[in-house]
């Protein structure tokens, strides 16, 4: 997968505990989820919903919510996205 250069500077990002994700974002302008793993790599999420990105910070397993909500039980993605990192 070829880099996307989707800017994320401007990114608030929230660490969090989990065994495969470092932190969690998002850009209520665009509608745009960020996830930043633990091994340095980041993707972003488009058009995903805001109470979508408030049940990742809350979900307690946060790779789970990730594989079963975002990306639809790893059958691709429900949300286009792009790897920045």
């Amino acid at each position: 997968m070829q880099l996307s250069r989707i800017p994320d500077d401007h990114v608030q990002y929230v660490a969090v505990t989990s065994s495969n994700v470092a932190a969690i974002g998002y850009d209520p302008s665009f509608s745009r989820l960020f996830v930043k793993f633990l091994d340095g790599s980041k993707y972003a999420y488009d058009r995903v919903e805001r109470s979508l990105y408030d049940g990742f910070l809350a979900a307690e397993s946060k790779g789970n919510y990730l594989w079963r909500v975002i990306r639809n039980k790893g059958t691709d993605s429900l949300y286009a996205y792009h790897k920045l990192a």
